[in-house]
């Protein structure tokens, strides 16, 4: 096998294609509310309980345009409310272009800028993009949702007038529910033919104004209801010239196009905007405001919300099973007690000096070179700790292991170039077991997994491979327990919390919350260990399968870089 090389030109497209989404996606952006005042009134406005009319005071703006670009954001957001009312708008929109802000973006429901020069204005000021919230095929639709007559000539005014200009960028907000999905192609069309060529379609979520009882029965869909609807969606998506993006909706109902599956790191700023809630959560045990069983259902921060509280829960208690540490970060120890410390390293020297550092009774290690460590490996026991796995991610590091004649258990990381390795190999040792990495990004897993079912194939042999789901020649799993990573805890949080306290003594409550004061979990910490190592799907075909119940299905990054049509439901319930 040549590797790579032999990725066909689909795959070289596809991936091209995911990692122009990871960039358009991965964007540092800092976004800005201008207001919590608007001029629609909008009967499924996710933000209704936080309009009071306020426009937010010009330091506190400036003060977080600021602080977007200290931290290294290089495209504004001004968002509301509606952001166009607040006074001082283009003001703003110069004040970020003074800064160094490469491109500045405003999501609008597009009434001010059918105002005769407003739009020439910002253009003047530094505006480069306009999203515009469109929301009905009709005039009479669209006013009915939005909850203002006239609204849809106003918002249909602003976007010609935007369009006009061929300097903006213009795209389109579909805030999808009952009323508006059977007109979604009728929409889509004529929009495309006004000259629009991105849409972001919102799947109704359970919050604001369209969870209120009698918004729900109006609004609210059921997916497998609403799929046929998508279709002509699902078709314009493969046109060169257009870009569809589907936010919020469960990946299942994408596959097929899985390129249209929400980049995971979205999350994070879902996370932002409800930072509050989530810090609460983690440092208080204060319970999600939404967290019921029928929202929950309908949730696309399931999952999430899921983690968080597991993650809670555990702190609180005092024990997770194992803390992953990366000796390219600071060294820090847990706030927890744990069996089994796991060090990532570059080399042998930095996982040894981190070992050292930490306690735990067993040890994995995850190195790209072992070089310096044959003995230790040979005995399974360094400085004291017992050496329970080890990790090879490079064929460099399996050639070291497998010739030091390691006792312990080896974990191959497949990749092109790790398959090529395996076939050369003689005979499978038997303390090799195969596994399939988890990646950040699609591209990544596109590119690191290319043409993932001949290296199936070809590495699997008679053995099963850890991390993907039975009908893939998986194994239902190898269970290494709760893992808490250094990543998800807070700048100086490992050390400082209840400093000579018993760290296998749970924590007391300090009358906060129902868990005790604890500030020691990150929201974007935890969001990132969920993304990298908890976020994985099913197809909806999986719904039939006989191993479902014991199942998470796969990574998403390996769905949306291979599809799920790799997933094949089983019939018999026992794997022989």
């Amino acid at each position: 096998m040549s590797g790579e090389g032999e990725a066909t030109g689909s795959a070289r497209d596809a991936r091209a294609r995911l990692l122009n989404q990871r960039h358009a996606a991965q964007d540092e952006r800092a976004w800005v509310r201008l207001t919590r005042a608007c001029n629609n009134r909008c009967l499924f406005c996710l933000d209704a309980e936080s309009h009071d009319g306020r426009h937010e005071p010009d330091a506190e703006v400036q003060a977080r345009m600021r602080a977007g670009r200290q931290r290294g954001a290089t495209r504004l957001i001004l968002s509301g409310g509606e952001p166009t009312v607040h006074p001082h708008f283009l003001r703003f929109v110069a004040l970020g272009r003074a800064l160094g802000y490469r491109h500045i973006q405003v999501i609008t429901n597009g009434r001010m800028l059918s105002y005769p020069r407003f739009v020439e204005r910002a253009l003047a000021a530094g505006l480069g993009e306009v999203t515009i919230s469109l929301h009905g095929h009709s005039a009479e639709l669209h006013d009915r949702l939005v909850g203002v007559p006239g609204a849809y000539a106003q918002a249909m005014g602003g976007l010609e007038a935007a369009l006009a200009t061929r300097r903006l960028v213009v795209s389109v907000d579909v805030c999808l529910n009952r009323l508006n999905l059977p007109h979604l192609g009728q929409m889509l069309r004529e929009l495309l033919a006004l000259g629009v060529r991105e849409f972001d379609l919102l799947h109704l979520i359970p919050f604001g104004r369209a969870w209120e009882p009698e918004q729900r029965d109006v609004l609210a869909y059921e997916l497998a209801d609403a799929a046929p609807y998508f279709a002509e969606a699902l078709a314009l998506s493969r046109r060169d010239d257009v870009h569809i993006w589907f936010n919020r909706l469960p990946a299942a109902y994408l596959e097929g196009f899985e390129h249209l599956i929400q980049e995971p790191y979205k999350l994070c700023d879902e996370a932002r905007g409800r930072h509050e809630d989530f810090a609460a959560l983690l440092d208080d045990g204060v319970p999600l405001f939404c967290r019921e069983p029928h929202r929950c259902e309908r949730c696309y921060l399931r999952g999430l919300c899921d983690a968080l509280h597991d993650w809670r829960a555990r702190l609180v208690a005092r024990r997770f099973d194992v803390y992953r540490v990366d000796a390219a970060l600071a060294i820090r120890a847990a706030p927890v007690a744990y069996e089994t410390l796991w060090v990532r390293a570059a080399n042998a020297s930095l996982a040894r000096a981190a070992a050292r550092q930490l306690p735990g009774a067993a040890l994995i290690l995850e190195c790209d070179d072992y070089d310096g460590l044959v003995d230790e490996l040979r005995t399974g026991v360094l400085d004291g700790k017992r050496v329970a796995r080890v990790y090879a991610p490079t064929p460099r590091a399996l050639s070291q292991l497998l010739g030091a004649g390691a006792a312990v258990q080896i974990v191959a990381y497949l990749s092109w170039a790790m398959v090529e390795r395996l076939v050369a190999e003689p005979a499978l040792a038997p303390q090799l077991v195969l596994a399939a990495r988890n990646h950040p990004h699609a591209s990544e897993a596109a590119a690191w997994d290319a043409d993932f079912e001949r290296w199936l194939v070809a590495s699997l042999g008679a053995r099963r491979v850890e991390n993907l789901p039975p009908c893939l020649g998986g194994a239902l799993g190898h269970d290494l327990g709760a893992v808490l990573d250094v990543r998800m805890l807070r700048r100086g949080a490992a050390s400082s919390l209840l400093p000579g306290s018993d760290p296998a003594r749970p924590l007391v409550d300090r009358g906060r919350g129902s868990g005790g004061h604890i500030e020691a979990l990150d929201v974007l910490g935890c969001v990132d260990e969920f993304v990298r190592e908890h976020f994985y799907v099913k197809s909806l075909r999986c719904a039939a399968c006989a191993w479902t119940a014991d199942c998470r299905g796969a990574h998403i990054n390996f769905v949306r870089a291979h599809g799920f049509a790799l997933l094949q439901p089983r019939r018999q319930a026992k794997i022989e």
